[in-house]
């Protein structure tokens, strides 16, 4: 095994602008067998509060990361600012830079162009995001395919309530319209109906429109088909228009500073949404996956921020950048292509989220053992309502009631 080459004294996180390159060292002069990981966020934009908790997270992650395999990494992370031509200025810049993997973009709009320039380049790219239909051979992800959490998921937990009808309220965006994709391609397996489903733009505030013809469709339940603070939007609305109906709220809305902002409007049959262990690591059912290693990332990331919680988008960060260092140091190298390499044949490693199993033919890792339910309180904080088994074939559908 190669010996690899140590860049920095301890973990460096270096923000700059687009084109710098890390810590100002030129690109031909870095070691091939040294270990860079060149990250962008969200750090300005709608989804900045995302992109706040996910630099946190980032370095924490590579401090660790360290620790657990005694290896050095350089790093940088830019501002992709929720805008799809700087995640590709961004990305063009990492690869011109010979970074050994790239972290981010999170959402799918960015990924999408960014990680075509990764796929040329050969260099693993881990998009924090479940939306993208299928993986590419440089394209990673750390979570579940679209259509298993966003559809399956909560099309089971509707099922099993005996929630037949549903209606879908997104975003106009190509995470919104993934959403209701997908549970529409879920609930005829689960003896569910999408009887409605309205869209609106991102940010947009006033949702009486929508909401008034999803009320008149009669739904069992409303689920939120959005990411970040849209669901504000919606639960207000629902307040003011008095619709007592549950809401399954967006994978990418669960967070506690909106669980604090939803507080003053949860409806009669409450919020639910499905969880990670880092979202109530004190709650997790004993045995499961990802349990101990959860409780150890939210007591380092609440210590080194104050006593704020991390988030389950955080959870993600840290995961992958475990998972690049531990290729990392299996390959003995920082060259992207042995890397990997190195990924495709992970299988077995259980971080914060679960347990991950990579193969050539498979570049999605977590494996979905099963699935946390919580509902939403009105201290701000979740409570964990049901665990859903894995399930291939969907049970018939309960009659309602």
């Amino acid at each position: 095994m190669s010996r690899i080459a140590l860049l920095a004294v301890g973990a460096s996180v270096v923000a700059g602008a687009v084109g710098c390159s890390a810590a100002g060292q030129p690109a031909a002069q870095k070691d091939k067998n040294s270990v860079y990981i060149g990250a962008m966020f969200d750090l300005t934009g709608p989804f900045a509060p995302v992109g706040a908790a996910e630099r946190q997270a980032f370095a924490l992650a590579v401090a660790q990361a360290e620790r657990d395999t005694g290896i050095r990494l350089r790093t940088r992370v830019e501002d992709s600012r929720t805008s799809p031509d700087t995640a590709v200025k961004i990305t063009r810049e990492y690869l011109r830079d010979k970074v050994s993997a790239i972290v981010g973009p999170t959402p799918t709009q960015l990924c999408d162009p960014a990680h075509r320039l990764s796929d040329a380049a050969r260099t693993p790219m881990f998009c924090i995001t479940p939306f993208p239909e299928s993986t590419t051979p440089s394209l990673f992800l750390v979570d579940a395919p679209r259509v298993t959490l966003v559809g399956d998921v909560p099309a089971q937990f509707m099922q099993k309530r005996g929630w037949r009808r549903v209606a879908c309220v997104y975003t106009a965006d190509a995470g919104g319209k993934g959403y209701a994709d997908a549970i529409s391609r879920a609930a005829p397996r689960y003896g569910l109906e999408v009887v409605a489903s309205e869209s609106f733009q991102q940010g947009e505030t006033d949702l009486t429109a929508q909401l008034t013809k999803v009320r008149a469709a009669k739904p069992d339940v409303v689920y939120s088909c959005s990411s970040g603070a849209n669901l504000i939007a919606v639960l207000k609305g629902m307040a003011q228009l008095r619709m007592p109906q549950p809401v399954f709220a967006g994978h990418a809305s669960v967070n506690y500073d909106l669980a604090h902002l939803a507080a003053s409007n949860l409806p009669e049959g409450g919020v639910y949404s499905d969880a990670s262990p880092v979202l109530i690591p004190d709650q997790v059912p004993s045995g499961m996956a990802g349990a101990a290693k959860a409780k150890q990332f939210v007591d380092a990331y609440a210590k080194a921020n104050g006593g704020r919680r991390p988030d389950t988008v955080g959870g993600y960060v840290a995961d992958t950048v475990a998972l690049i260092a531990q290729a990392a140091k299996a390959a003995g190298s920082g060259d992207a292509k042995s890397i990997a390499r190195r990924i495709e044949r992970t299988c077995g490693y259980e971080g914060v989220l679960g347990r991950y199993c990579f193969s050539p033919d498979d570049h999605r890792g977590l494996a979905g053992e099963s699935s946390m339910i919580v509902r939403w309180t009105p201290t701000g904080g979740f409570r964990l309502t049901e665990v859903l088994s894995s399930q291939k074939t969907p049970a018939p559908s309960p009659s309602a009631g």
